[in-house]
């Protein structure tokens, strides 16, 4: 992968998930802020359960390798 295609992918993956997220306060069919604080809380738990799935904080991860 060229330099810079990570970074790329990572923003580009930032519009989908917005594209996708846009329409959802609508299909909720509330007007008020209601359904817009439902997407963001269920997008914030979302994250912190895909935290501790994947980065598994709490677990002592010891030195990178090539530290001293």
């Amino acid at each position: 992968m060229p330099p810079g295609a990570a970074s790329g992918l990572l923003g580009g993956a930032q519009f989908v998930l917005g594209a996708v997220a846009a329409p959802l306060p609508g299909v909720l069919g509330s007007t008020t802020a209601a359904s817009m604080t439902a997407v963001v809380l269920s997008f914030v738990l979302f994250s912190a359960l895909e935290l501790a799935a994947l980065a598994q904080p709490w677990k002592d991860h010891g030195e990178p390798v090539g530290r001293s």
